[in-house]
């Protein structure tokens, strides 16, 4: 008998794969796709088939020690996106594979099992038997709850509604009426059912954009659409139309969204719409996203929401992939494999054949350039549903409000005007700073001393409430010392304001007003976003203040004062992106107001009024400042006119970092010399040392066509760890600190 071999990727950083026998007792079990348990130096470790063949790429091989589930966990348009994503962000094959992944299906954790009641006889005949038992009120209510519920429901779900205990159940059991029957959890089983959603009349523009959707969806054609749509131009229920076309013809959606603080309001419109809607995020246990995985690879789930790494969701059925608020950041993964949810998508749909829709008011620059090249097609939303204007926004100079007022403050008199006759209306208002903290940093105004964090370049933040002084990179607390620690001159003086002070100082101003902070900070508990939805929603908050939480994709009537307490956090940022950043959060925090037919309004306090980023802003102008920094952006070179590649060199010894660095830009030479690309640097990074480890930075910028592997190809051994120096290669970065 001929011998089988199967090449094996490891979960290391290394673009390879790796060559094992196939044993006897293994043979037609180890094939492409299935996890397998390998030996691997002094150990044993889990790997994934790639591939098999007749032939080992090496004389010396090991064999494989076992199969560690039965079935594949990935198919081959699994595969071929991963090898896509090792060629196109510079990753190792077993990284990819593994990232693919959630770890209770790695780890093969049971899939929790949900206990269902069902009604042995005819509903018809239930209440009359039941009669003949003599039952109490508490088995009554339990039978009624389930024939509502038509016949079989959890049983939690039916013990919750009746009120009753497991007792009063099992006398219906022993009774012949009830039995109890055990499956696998469906996730969408354990939550209760919501009402249909009302059905919307469309805008004219909204029509327009799903017909062309849905046509896309009915032909099975791959197209990219940019929905451009002002904020409340009904985004949403485009995607639902569309969706609820794939549905109908038996395939599956995925919709991914930027950040779980927008899953509650997400998951509820798509629940109230779909039977079967399947959620992946963060917060779920193993065994919660081995459930939902197990019911998406069954086809059961009609539609996947979840953060970036539902992208790789195994839907075998798929037709449309949506990206709300594609412009996010947190698309991008940070740490190896480095991958962009919005180009994974996009290539998944090109091997589907379905159409991908990506969704902003505010899209990435590269994505509308795209569009207006013809690559996407453009969709445009340019007003709000049932004729609401959007809100009107005033610009406050807070030099010349400096120059009037003296002493410290907060708001501006035209922001506390509003303010007051916001919350005398009994409406609700919302403040924006996008710097959590107390204080930005504790200085001493004898001697210029800053309390730094000892492991990283950056300021402490003064977090009151905890009486501490927090690292925002490492993590580092300490107290607050009570003098200077370099002069013993006195207390330190508090500089610059966070989420933290902001909500302090409202508070004091506003006693009988209820405020609530949301920002990473408060936001730590698994529910903690869903509650303080269900909050404003209510009318329990009269005051939100909080950070670019707040600012994303929500819908609150109520709101009618939106204050952007301060403009410049991220303007002035080492980053090509700053303004762009900057135009983004205002754009979509200002549009959290006029959301009803109360209306709204918007105050920016911002010490650089005439910044372009604020200027078109403040009009509701995307068009205005994506021309105007699309030409800034060609001028200098910068993507979309490029590709960016950032190598970022680390250890513990500056010097032995800064060489490594030269090392490697001396490597890059060549595409100087001849004319391919531009290497800038090495420098330090600019923020030059986190967690004890100093940091240099090289960035290249491709002309657009030109593939990565140019780069690559000039860099061998550049995962290697030398010296305790380590290099990470970022493909199309959108962090340049």
């Amino acid at each position: 008998m001929s011998h089988q071999y199967a090449q094996i990727a490891i979960n290391i950083p290394l673009d390879r794969t790796f060559d094992y026998e196939i044993p006897e007792r293994l043979s037609g079990l180890v094939r492409p796709g299935v996890i397998v348990r390998v030996p691997f130096g002094h150990r044993h470790v889990a790997g994934y088939c790639v591939t098999t063949s007749a032939q080992p790429g090496y004389a010396q091989t090991k064999p494989v020690s076992d199969v560690m589930q039965s079935e594949p966990v990935f198919d081959e348009k699994d595969l071929s996106l991963a090898r896509w994503i090792v060629a196109e962000y510079a990753a190792a094959i077993g990284e990819v594979l593994e990232a693919m992944l959630p770890a209770g299906v790695r780890k093969g954790k049971a899939t929790p099992v949900l206990e269902f009641l069902r009604l042995i006889p005819p509903r018809e005949e239930v209440l009359t038997r039941f009669a003949e038992t003599r039952g109490g009120p508490k088995q009554q209510a339990l039978l009624n709850a389930l024939i509502d519920a038509g016949g079989r429901a959890p049983r939690a779900k039916i013990l919750s509604a009746a009120g009753a205990s497991g007792a009063s159940l099992h006398s219906l059991v022993r009774a012949g009426l009830v039995e109890i029957t055990k499956q696998e959890l469906r996730p969408w089983e354990e939550g209760p059912g919501l009402e249909q959603g009302r059905a919307f009349e469309l805008t004219r523009a909204q029509r327009e954009a799903v017909d062309e959707i849905v046509e896309a969806v009915v032909n099975c054609r791959f197209q990219p659409f940019l929905l451009l749509g002002v904020t409340g131009s009904g985004k949403t229920e485009v995607y639902l139309r569309a969706i609820r076309k794939v549905v109908e013809a038996g395939r599956q959606a995925i919709v991914l969204v930027p950040e779980i603080v927008l899953t509650p309001q997400t998951v509820s419109r798509f629940v109230s719409r779909f039977e079967r809607v399947s959620i992946l995020h963060s917060h779920l246990s193993a065994r919660e996203r081995h459930a939902q995985w197990r019911a998406i690879a069954r086809g059961d789930a009609q539609v996947i929401i979840g953060a970036r790494s539902a992208v790789f969701a195994p839907a075998r059925h798929l037709g449309i992939i949506v990206l709300d608020e594609e412009h996010e950041n947190s698309f991008k993964q940070e740490s190896s494999p480095r991958y962009h949810a919005r180009e994974v998508a996009l290539h998944r749909a090109r091997l589907g054949g379905f159409p991908l829709v990506l969704g902003s008011a505010t899209p990435a620059l590269e994505t509308f350039h795209r569009a207006r090249e013809g690559e996407y097609r453009l969709l445009v939303l340019p007003e709000r549903v049932e004729d609401r204007p959007l809100p009107a926004v005033e610009v406050v100079n807070m030099a010349e409000e400096r120059a009037i007022r003296k002493g410290r403050f907060i708001l501006s008199r035209r922001l506390e005007q509003l303010l007051n006759e916001s919350l005398s209306r009994k409406e609700q208002v919302m403040l924006f700073l996008n710097r959590r903290g107390f204080t930005t940093h504790l200085f001493c105004p004898r001697c210029g001393f800053t309390l730094v964090c000892d492991r990283c370049s950056i300021s402490l933040i003064h977090h009151k409430r905890e009486k501490a002084a927090v690292c925002h990179y490492c993590g580092h607390r300490t107290t607050v010392p009570e003098e200077c620690p370099a002069c013993r001159g006195g207390a330190l003086v508090e500089l610059g304001m966070g989420t933290e002070r902001i909500e302090a100082d409202i508070r004091e101003m506003y006693k009988n007003a209820s405020v609530q902070r949301m920002d990473s900070d408060t936001m730590t508990g698994r529910h903690a976003h869903d509650e303080v939805y269900r909050r404003i929603r209510a009318g329990e908050i009269d005051i939100l203040v909080g950070t670019q939480l707040i600012a994303k994709g929500h819908d609150f009537p109520d709101v009618t004062l939106v204050g952007v307490v301060g403009a410049d956090t991220a303007l002035h940022f080492p980053d090509f992106r700053a303004r762009e950043r900057t135009f983004q959060l205002l754009t979509q925090v200002a549009g959290r107001t006029g959301r009803s037919a109360k209306g709204g309004r918007v105050v920016i306090q911002t010490y650089y009024p005439d910044e372009p980023s604020i200027r078109f802003a403040a009009k509701h102008d995307y068009i205005a400042f994506a021309e105007k920094e699309l030409a800034d952006r060609r001028a200098r070179g910068y993507p979309p006119f490029s590709r960016m590649i950032r190598i970022l060199v680390e250890g513990e010894e500056e010097k032995k970092v800064n060489e490594r660095a030269q090392e490697l830009a001396a490597a890059l030479l060549p595409l100087k010399e001849k004319n391919i690309g531009d290497v800038l640097g090495p420098v330090p990074a600019p923020i030059a040392r986190i967690k004890g480890r100093y940091r240099y930075h090289l960035a290249v910028k491709l002309p657009i066509g030109r593939e990565v592997r140019t780069v690559l190809e000039l860099l061998p051994g550049r995962s290697s760890r030398r010296g305790g120096v380590s290099v990470s290669v970022d493909v199309d970065p959108v962090n340049m600190l």
